[in-house]
């Protein structure tokens, strides 16, 4: 259902129920803040639009999923969204991508470099799920290798340079809740 109370005040009786935690609870420790095209707007309301054709699932992508990062208003390139920040090394082989500490599933559950291992291991290795593997996962004809550094990092390896890793990666969704998911894989 579609809330058109034009406030935050469902949010705010949510919070003095206990069924939702407090606001900074729930922020990542260094939330994205977007600037304004023109004015904040208003919380809820409705969207309509129609679409047709096998191209749908290219545009519930960009308008359904967070990815990576974003393109700049001007596209001049890209900004930070799911990641804080991302490095490419000297001949562009490797990216170490750095996610947002804290940052949640809708559950609750951390949302971190756990949850890009469980969709590498569980989904896009996983032959019966993923016969054929795209080639934006691979490149020099081998597909990435990732390392975890830490929670909030994962590196990226290929075989041969992909100076253009981050913006296809940015396209397509590259995790999946495991936490829910894992029972569907006994």
């Amino acid at each position: 259902a579609v809330n058109s109370r034009s406030d935050d005040s469902v949010l705010v009786e949510q919070v003095q129920a206990g069924t939702l935690p407090p606001v900074e609870e729930r922020l990542p420790l260094e939330p994205l803040v977007l600037e304004p095209v023109e004015e904040i707007g208003t919380y809820g309301g409705t969207w309509n639009y129609m679409a047709a054709g096998s191209g749908i699932y290219g545009w519930n992508m960009v308008n359904y999923v967070e990815n990576f990062a974003k393109w700049n208003r001007d596209v001049s390139g890209h900004r930070p969204n799911l990641l804080s920040a991302w490095e490419y090394n000297e001949d562009a082989s490797e990216i170490t991508l750095h996610w947002r500490e804290g940052m949640r599933w809708s559950d609750g559950e951390p949302f971190d470099a756990e949850s890009i291992r469980y969709w590498y291991d569980m989904e896009l290795t996983n032959e019966t799920l993923t016969p054929a593997i795209n080639a934006r996962w691979k490149a020099g004809g081998a597909l990435m290798e990732l390392a975890y550094p830490d929670a909030y990092t994962v590196t990226v390896r290929f075989a041969d340079a992909n100076p253009l890793f981050v913006y296809t990666a940015s396209q397509y969704a590259v995790w999946s809740p495991g936490q829910y998911l894992a029972q569907f894989h006994g």
